[in-house]
């Protein structure tokens, strides 16, 4: 799990595909009590092999978020996609999303 500090590069849209294609084929399953969600995506990315990449505005938005949640047999992107739905950002923050983007993902927000 890494936060940048510098914008990150254009993405290779053919190993991004590839992170796709994994994401839509592996199966994950999570349990996860008041886990910080730093802590969380560490997790799924290890289970993935697959970095996953919060920027710093994010981090900080996101810095004393803690995850609940239990989850059987699901593909890593319907996974993923609860994962940060769970987080809530308050009412002016938006949600959580993410993009594949090089070799890996990044977590987005989402303004509603």
């Amino acid at each position: 799990l890494t936060v940048p500090k510098q914008a990150l590069p254009t993405a290779k849209p053919e190993i991004a595909e590839e992170v796709r294609v994994l994401m839509g084929w592996r199966q994950l399953s999570l349990q996860f009590e008041e886990t910080p969600l730093t802590d969380a995506l560490a997790t799924v990315s290890e289970l993935l092999g697959v970095p996953i990449t919060i920027p710093k505005v994010i981090a900080d938005l996101t810095a004393n978020s803690t995850v609940t949640l239990q989850l059987s047999n699901l593909t890593a992107i319907s996974a993923l996609t609860l994962l940060l739905m769970a987080v809530d950002l308050g009412e002016d923050n938006g949600v959580l999303a993410y993009r594949y983007e090089n070799a890996g993902i990044v977590v987005t927000r989402i303004m509603a």
